[in-house]
C-alpha cells in the first residue's frame, strides 16, 4: 500500500523498506511518471541487427548453461570488445568490466573496461572462479571458459550531468539491457551464446572489481560456445 505523509510526499511502503526494495520503489514511480521520449537509434544495437540478422537464430537461441572447456579464441574476444566499445562511447555514463576465463592470448583476470583511450586494466590474475559464482548469488552457470561483463552505472557521470537520480537509474536499466543485447547479437555472429542475469550480488562484484561506491552494478552476461 501507498504511503503520503502530512506534507504529501509519497514515501515507500513499508514491505518494501522491510525487503530492501526502496530504490526500485523510487526508481519505478519516476519512469512511470514520465513521457516516453521519441526512438533514437543506436547505432552499436541497430548494426548487429541489419548485418546477418535473422529472427529464426534469434529465437531458435537457448540461454547457455554447459560451456565447452576450450578456449574463446582471440578474435572472439576482439569482436566482444569492439562491440563494448562502440556501445560505451554512446552511453557515457555506463561502466563496464570483464572477466577473461581461458581467452586465447590473454590471462585469466578481472578487467575494467577503459573507453578514452581504449584500454583494459587488469585487476587481478589469480583464479576468480568462486568470486565470479558469488557475484552471480552462486548460479551454476557463472564457472567455466568464456567472456564475462559486468555493466554498472556510473553516478559521478549522473551527478555531473544534472540528472534525476530515479529516472536515471531506470534509464540505465534500458541502457544495460540495450547494450546486453547488442553483445548477445554479436555473440551470435562469432558462435557465442550468451546467458544473462540482473541478479547480481554488489558487494562481491565491487570487491572484484575494485570499484568505487559511486558505482552500481547492476547486470551480468557471460559469452561462451555452446557444447
Amino acid at each position: 500500500m501507498e504511503v503520503i505523509d502530512a506534507t504529501g510526499v509519497r514515501s515507500v511502503p513499508p514491505f518494501w523498506s522491510e525487503v530492501g526494495w526502496a530504490r526500485p520503489y523510487h526508481f519505478l514511480g519516476a519512469a512511470g511518471n514520465s513521457c516516453p521520449g521519441e526512438f533514437v537509434s543506436h547505432d552499436y544495437l541497430a548494426d548487429k541487427i541489419v548485418s546477418g540478422f535473422t529472427y529464426s537464430k534469434s529465437i531458435a537461441r537457448k540461454s547457455l548453461t554447459r560451456t565447452k572447456a576450450g578456449p574463446i579464441s582471440r578474435a572472439q574476444f576482439s569482436a566482444v570488445l569492439r562491440c563494448m566499445y562502440q556501445a560505451l562511447s554512446d552511453e557515457r555514463d555506463i561502466v563496464a568490466c570483464v572477466v577473461t576465463d581461458n581467452v586465447e592470448a590473454w590471462a585469466d583476470a578481472a578487467w575494467v573496461v577503459e573507453n578514452e583511450p581504449r584500454s583494459l586494466r587488469q585487476i587481478m590474475t589469480k583464479d576468480n572462479s568462486h568470486l565470479m559464482s558469488r557475484m552471480l548469488q552462486g548460479q551454476e552457470w557463472a564457472q567455466g571458459a568464456g567472456i564475462y561483463v559486468l555493466l554498472c552505472l556510473d553516478w559521478r557521470a549522473v551527478q555531473s550531468s544534472g540528472q534525476d537520480v530515479n529516472a536515471a537509474y531506470a534509464n540505465a536499466l534500458v541502457k544495460v539491457g540495450r547494450i546486453g543485447h547488442a553483445l548477445l547479437l554479436e555473440g551470435q555472429h562469432h558462435n557465442l551464446v550468451a546467458r544473462m542475469t540482473p541478479a547480481i550480488h554488489e558487494s562481491s562484484a565491487s570487491a572484484l572489481f575494485r570499484l568505487s561506491e559511486d558505482i552500481s552494478p547492476i547486470y551480468a552476461i557471460r559469452l561462451s560456445e555452446p557444447t
